[in-house]
């Protein structure tokens, strides 16, 4: 699944196509909704499009979109051990 996803990822980029990778999706919604049958196993969920234009967002998202990001200093993220 990994190296699928990678191979796809650099397609639609290079196409300028954005994607993100989702978790924690609701597998039997996913099911229901697109009618997935019981043999296939939902994995992953990914989300691709194009990018926007951040002033047609409402305020409230546009302020997300807009919005510095951060990542958590990798001592958040390991034990202090592995460091």
């Amino acid at each position: 699944m990994g190296q699928a996803v990678a191979h796809m990822t650099y397609q639609a980029m290079s196409e300028e196509i954005f994607l993100h990778q989702m978790g924690g999706f609701d597998k039997v919604y996913i099911r229901k909704v697109f009618n997935v049958p019981e043999d296939i196993t939902i994995v992953t969920v990914i989300a691709l499009g194009y990018l926007g234009n951040s002033d047609k967002l409402p305020d409230d998202l546009k302020k997300m979109e807009l919005k510095l990001r951060e990542r958590k200093p990798i001592k958040e993220l390991l034990l202090d051990s592995l460091i």
